[in-house]
């Protein structure tokens, strides 16, 4: 059957990625706090912390180490017996990525709500009871999300991001936007979308948000703040996480959702243009790293997961047929020379309040 991003009244007609993911019941009312960490000896404590300081008493903490090779599992464990009232679990797994990470956490989650938070970020103390005040209230909204902000490690705020504010839309799932520490699930959200999908290097939580939304409907705003994202020079959360500047590793997490659409006979989207240029830079990116295969693969997923608008696609296929790579690095010095430009007008355009 075609998917469409389906009232919320129709979500149990979707059919379920993968089925036994949070198999079995949940405990009413409880939620289940995972937190993936690697190397965050410095940081994980004052994550966990802050999960023990909610208003919200019913909740359960479950740190997943991926193999860590520094002090994080003893100054876990030290803070643990120092608090046997917190309900803190800790899962140490070689190192695998942060989606498996995530994933070895949900096998464990006993609640009927799911909080992902980083390791190096903080929850705030009323967070959690707004987030679960707004799921009682509202029985059919899959998740509910909230706003992060951005901090330096003194605690000062970072003007120079914005407020995160969530972005959700029930006419296109490429036009919903959150952080992954912004939102609280339903149990019942995951078990229709499915988990983490393993092995991605960067965009596995903007693949399951968009695989969220097309599986479920989109959720509710709740107007607070509910995390700080914390800015620091201690590296990726995960070994596997990519930092060499390839554009391979961020074309996997849109060719994964293409193949889940495919496999569930899902209608192509309509795609802002905002994420038809994104693609397209990123086969520009993969062009000019002399990466043909994924060139051509970045290329062609916009005609795999949007809507076809002839003039777009038109476009996208001028732009990424020739096969020069001194064609892309230009194309990718003049993408980034765009960049630069419109991030310097929309800072100007902020100064003035317009």
């Amino acid at each position: 059957m075609a998917l469409q991003i389906p009232p919320r009244s129709s979500i149990s007609s979707i059919p379920v990625a993968r089925p036994n993911v949070l198999a079995g019941g949940a405990e009413a009312g409880l939620v289940s706090a995972i937190v993936p960490t690697y190397n965050r000896a410095s940081l994980v404590i004052d994550a966990v912390a802050s999960l023990s300081m909610q208003d919200y008493r019913n909740i359960e903490i479950i740190v997943v180490d991926d193999g860590s090779n520094d002090e994080t599992l003893e100054r876990l464990d030290e803070w643990g017996q120092n608090r046997p009232e917190v309900g803190l679990e800790v899962i140490s797994q070689p190192n695998s990525g942060v989606a498996t990470a995530r994933n070895a956490g949900l096998a464990k989650a006993k609640g009927e709500f799911i909080y992902f938070l980083d390791s190096d970020d903080l929850v705030l103390p009323d967070a959690l009871p707004k987030l679960v005040d707004a799921l009682e209230h509202t029985p059919d909204a899959p998740f509910a999300v909230g706003r992060v902000s951005s901090e330096d490690m003194q605690g000062n705020p970072i003007k120079r991001d914005r407020v995160s504010r969530p972005m959700l839309s029930t006419t296109s799932i490429f036009e919903n936007q959150w952080l992954i520490n912004a939102a609280l699930y339903r149990r019942t959200t995951l078990q229709k979308s499915g988990q983490f999908i393993e092995g991605l290097r960067n965009g596995e939580d903007s693949e399951l948000r968009w695989r969220i939304v097309a599986s479920n409907g989109t959720g509710i705003e709740v107007d607070a703040d509910i995390a700080i994202h914390r800015h620091h020079n201690l590296g990726h959360l995960s070994l596997h996480k990519d930092s060499d500047g390839s554009a391979q590793s961020s074309i996997e997490a849109s060719a994964a959702l293409a193949d889940w659409m495919d496999t569930h006979s899902a209608s192509p989207q309509r795609m802002p243009l905002r994420r038809l240029a994104s693609l397209a830079g990123l086969g520009i990116k993969a062009g000019a790293q002399g990466d043909d295969a994924a060139r051509r693969k970045a290329f062609a997923l916009p005609g795999s997961l949007s809507r076809k608008t002839p003039v777009a696609n038109k476009l996208i296929g001028l732009i990424g047929s020739p096969s020069s790579q001194s064609y892309y690095s230009l194309a990718l010095s003049l993408f980034k020379t765009g960049k630069i430009v419109r991030a310097q007008l929309a800072g100007f355009r902020r100064t003035l309040g317009l």
